[in-house]
C-alpha cells in the first residue's frame, strides 16, 4: 500500500478519516479552479461594456470548466465519505 493510498484517522475527530490521494484530487481542484477564476478575471477585464457573443461563450466554458472541476472535487469527497453519489 502506497501512502496516497492509505487512511488516517484526522485529528480531533472520532470516526473520521481521510484518504490521502483523495485530499491530493481536492486540493488540485481546488488550485484548477482558482486557475480557471484568474482566467475569468483576465476574460472579464478584457471584455468591452457590451461583450459579443464569442467573449460570452469563452466565459461560458470557464464556468463550466469550473463545474466539472468541483463535480470532481465533491465526487471524490464523497467517494471517501462512503456515500457514493448521494446528496
Amino acid at each position: 500500500m502506497q501512502d496516497s493510498d492509505r487512511v488516517e484517522r484526522m485529528p480531533g475527530g472520532e470516526g473520521q478519516v481521510c484518504g490521502g490521494r483523495v485530499i491530493g484530487d481536492v486540493r488540485r481542484m481546488r488550485d484548477a479552479i482558482g486557475v480557471a477564476l484568474a482566467l475569468l478575471d483576465e476574460l472579464m477585464s478584457l471584455m468591452p461594456d457590451k461583450p459579443d457573443r464569442t467573449s460570452l461563450r469563452e466565459v461560458e466554458e470557464v464556468f463550466r470548466e469550473v463545474r466539472e472541476m468541483a463535480a470532481a472535487g465533491l465526487r471524490a469527497v464523497r467517494h471517501t465519505a462512503g456515500r457514493g453519489n448521494n446528496r
